[in-house]
């Protein structure tokens, strides 16, 4: 098992990233969908709330994907599928619930503005910016907890090892 350690941490952390990331942005377009439906939706701020949305559930997500490393509740092969299931749900989550929003909760605004909402630059900055914020917390947190899940030794090891 040791021997797959960090291949596992590895697939874990990608199908993990893709997992969180596609629930956040589903989260991200609901709220902007939803906001779009209204007589003045167009402002900055919904983009702006939503990116925070979004930054808020990835920055959880890792955190708790953290937690559950740290405590090691779960062993590695197990929640290396549980991850790779929760890729597959959010997909899910991503691309059908917001089709069936947009399907039955469209209003007459919806069209002009959405076309209001993205023909201001200031958006795209805005959204950059939070998406360069997203990766500098996610690496904070993961320098940060490095030690406390790669460090530890499993019982096995400290009985085998004569130096301890």
């Amino acid at each position: 098992m040791k021997n797959n350690q960090p291949i596992l941490l590895l697939g874990i952390g990608i199908f993990f990233w893709l997992a969180i990331s596609g629930f956040g942005y589903a989260i991200k377009k609901l709220f902007m969908d939803f906001m779009m439906n209204m007589e003045n939706g167009n402002g900055i701020w919904i983009g702006i709330i939503g990116e925070t949305f979004e930054l808020v559930f990835i920055l959880a997500g890792l955190k708790y994907l953290i937690h559950i490393l740290k405590s090691k509740v779960i062993k590695l092969e197990t929640l290396f599928f549980v991850v790779i299931g929760l890729l597959f749900l959010s997909q899910i989550f991503q691309f059908i619930i917001p089709i069936g929003f947009e399907e039955f909760f469209r209003s007459e605004f919806y069209f002009e503005n959405l076309e209001l909402f993205y023909a201001n630059t200031t958006y795209h900055f805005i959204s950059g910016g939070i998406g360069i914020l997203t990766y500098i917390l996610m690496i904070i947190l993961i320098y940060q907890s490095r030690n406390d899940i790669l460090a530890e030794k499993d019982q096995i090891e400290k009985i085998g090892n004569s130096n301890s």
